[in-house]
């Protein structure tokens, strides 16, 4: 493959991840803000994001604990969604990191 083709694959391949991630992120503070408001958990948009929050969030359930179960699941939620903003932000970066620069040719 050459080399401009494999920029033109990565570049947008890194503005994916870079958009998935976000997605993820933001449905992981979605839920942290229901959460904390005691939102009805019979909802389907309350039970969406809490199985997103178990399935792709659930590596920091316990991480912190407080005297109210609410502001710990909250905690716990807010930090899988930096890790997941930050996580997608580094990854997309070395993506780019890895599209052909195109070089500057001067006029003789």
């Amino acid at each position: 493959m050459s080399s401009s083709a494999t920029g033109s694959l990565l570049t947008p391949l890194a503005a994916v991840v870079r958009l998935g991630t976000s997605v993820v992120a933001g449905l992981l503070l979605l839920h942290a803000v229901f959460v904390f408001s005691q939102a009805d958990p019979t909802n389907p948009l309350m039970d969406l994001t809490g199985d997103l929050r178990r399935s792709l969030g659930g590596f920091t359930a316990g991480l912190v604990t407080a005297a109210d179960p609410r502001v710990a699941e909250t905690a716990d939620t807010v930090v899988a969604a930096l890790t997941w903003l930050v996580g997608g932000a580094l990854a997309a970066w070395a993506i780019s990191r890895r599209a052909p620069r195109a070089r500057a040719t001067s006029r003789s």
